[in-house]
């Protein structure tokens, strides 16, 4: 993943050298773009550093939507309540996994936790994904 992709308080898996996986997520707290490097470095809450290529975003699945308060009202949509305007629908897309994001009568697809942060955040939706 770049870091260009990512905004603070995103949620993101930290790698190991060995591309092994920490057990928790890591929240962003400071991005540097123009590291003495070439890779830029990302800091999260807590101060732990990685270079880009030591992050992983987090797949978005059906139980961090439950654990997050979203409801399902039919077969597929799930909102955070009926009358909201910011609907999910799982939709089943070619050779990969992801879920459809209806926002303004078009779709937008959302398959990592980053991503759906994203779309709350430019919905005007204060909500924390926690997991």
């Amino acid at each position: 993943m770049k870091a260009k992709e990512l905004t603070l308080d995103d949620l993101v898996y930290g790698l190991y050298p060995n591309g092994k996986r920490y057990p928790h997520p890591f929240r962003i707290a400071a991005v540097d773009i123009y590291p003495t490097n070439k890779s830029p470095r990302i800091v999260t809450v807590g101060g732990y550093g990685f270079q880009e290529e030591h992050l992983a975003p987090i797949p978005l699945t059906d139980e961090i939507l439950k654990a997050n308060g979203f409801e399902y009202f039919h077969k597929n949509f799930a909102a955070l309540d009926r009358e909201s305007p910011f609907q999910l629908e799982m939709v089943e897309w070619p050779n990969e996994e992801g879920i459809g994001l209806w926002m303004l009568g078009g779709v937008i697809k959302i398959r990592y936790v980053h991503e759906l942060q994203h779309a709350l955040r430019l919905s005007g939706i204060d909500k924390e994904i926690t997991f």
